[in-house]
């Protein structure tokens, strides 16, 4: 369970250091991981890499702080704090040049010394605020062009006539 957990401190020490080789070490080869922010899962090293050249190019000063991390079996839950300001684009946004933080919750599941499966709980509204893409708060709530909307409980299109 410690070996475990030391595991998943490199792993993330990968992103200070900028270090692809052992942020890629540290997964096997058919790794899956679930991050709640993303739309897709990632699979497979290749993606990772992919995910690890874009992230560390896009925050280039990231810091990944691990408030705690636990050891129970073949898992690790770490609770980590991402923070970097974001220089370059990332995950379809343009550089903000803002810095950023983001609380997360991660599991792993580690197997013969790699991370074979993992989840990311975090919070991308966090992040969204921070980059200026949320309303201000009190801020008017823009109206949709177009068509109002029907009232609740009433279909939008009345529903065709049967003949």
């Amino acid at each position: 369970e410690t070996k475990n957990a030391d595991l998943i401190k490199t792993w993330y020490g990968a992103f200070e250091k900028k270090s692809a080789d052992t942020f890629l070490g540290s997964l096997a080869d058919g790794t899956e991981w679930d991050d709640m922010t993303m739309p897709d899962t990632f699979k497979g090293k290749d993606h990772a890499k992919k995910y690890f050249a874009e992230a560390t190019k896009a925050f280039p000063d990231s810091k990944v702080t691990i408030k705690n991390a636990w050891g129970i079996d073949e898992f690790v839950v770490a609770e980590v704090t991402f923070a970097g300001t974001q220089k370059g684009p990332f995950m379809g946004m343009k550089a903000s040049n803002k810095p950023v933080s983001m609380d997360t919750l991660d599991i792993m599941r580690v197997k013969d010394g790699k991370v074979v499966k993992g989840w990311s709980f975090g919070n991308s509204m966090q992040v969204a605020a921070q980059l200026g893409l949320l309303p201000k708060p009190g801020a008017p709530v823009a109206k949709p062009a177009g068509k109002p909307a029907a009232p609740a409980g009433k279909p939008a299109t009345p529903a065709p006539k049967k003949k």
